[in-house]
């Protein structure tokens, strides 16, 4: 049997960050919304014992047992008791270290498809165990809906937003998301502010995110910001070259490297991502996408 699948990339049009736990992750407080930039993956099962993970598109990206997709897989037959032969080939579209979640993307997506090739044995809780065991982000990917993340992002509540679209910067480097996070200092998001935050999106009474650019601008907060951009100036000014061009607001994405600027005109969107093409440093990365 052999699949062929898209991975979705993500942004958070929020991010906020509560507090450190005691086993060292943090607790987050997220908006994230997956979108139309995709890594492709092609899954092969068929019997055997074994598990082999190739790449392409991406040397930086390791293959075989370094993987994350390589972990996904493992989880699933392990969990679900069975032995087969997995055959994974990843092709690289995503920006690696772009804070678009595409390795965990990628091992959400083997994670479903893995459980339907051997017959959807496993529960969605095992299914979300095994996510979460993978990574911080791959809960979000198996849900394939725009969500509210808190505890490490495993606690999500789905919300409907709009259909944005989004013009996409990386300056070509990789961001380390654990030096990100060992660099921050003490943070304690208080219940009012995650209530403001709620209201603003309509979920306390209709799962509904706010449609007024007003609305959009005043929520993309990200708390991780302020130490990237300390570090690498150059990704702000990125961001600050999306509401040049016309974006109703701006952020990073994550824990960086890539901003984002949302505009609710697609025609607006591809216009400035042509500008920004021709005008940003040789080595940066543009691309367009909708929101899913």
């Amino acid at each position: 049997m052999q699949i062929h699948l898209k991975a979705p990339a993500k942004v958070n049009l929020f991010l906020r960050i509560v507090g450190k736990r005691a086993d060292g992750y943090h607790d987050l407080f997220s908006l994230m919304q997956a979108i139309s930039l995709y890594d492709e993956i092609t899954l092969s099962v068929s019997e055997g014992d074994s598990i082999s993970v190739t790449v392409s598109g991406n040397d930086e990206v390791p293959a075989g047992a370094g993987n994350i997709c390589h972990k996904a897989a493992l989880g699933v037959l392990t969990c679900a008791d069975v032995k087969r032969s997995v055959e994974i080939g990843i092709t690289k579209h995503i920006p690696v270290g772009g804070g678009l979640g595409g390795g965990s993307s990628n091992a959400a997506t083997v994670i479903m498809a893995l459980n339907e090739a051997i017959g959807g044995v496993l529960t969605p809780e095992e299914l979300a165990g095994i996510a979460l065991d993978c990574g911080s982000d791959v809960p979000f990917f198996l849900l394939r809906a725009p969500a509210i993340a808190r505890g490490r992002g495993e606690l999500l509540n789905p919300v409907v937003v709009p259909k944005y679209h989004y013009v996409l910067l990386n300056p070509g480097i990789a961001v380390s998301t654990a030096e990100v996070y060992g660099a921050l200092g003490s943070f304690d998001l208080t219940k009012e502010a995650e209530d403001n935050i709620l209201i603003r999106l309509g979920e306390l009474k209709e799962s509904s995110f706010c449609s007024k650019d007003s609305d959009v601008e005043s929520l993309l907060v990200n708390d991780l910001e302020a130490v990237v951009f300390d570090k690498y100036r150059f990704i702000a000014e990125l961001k600050e070259s999306l509401i040049a061009e016309g974006a109703v607001g701006a952020l990073m994405s994550g824990s960086g490297a890539t901003v984002f600027g949302i505009f609710s005109d697609k025609a607006k969107a591809v216009k400035a991502a042509e500008i920004l093409r021709a005008k940003l440093p040789e080595g940066t990365w543009v691309a367009t996408a909708d929101g899913l």
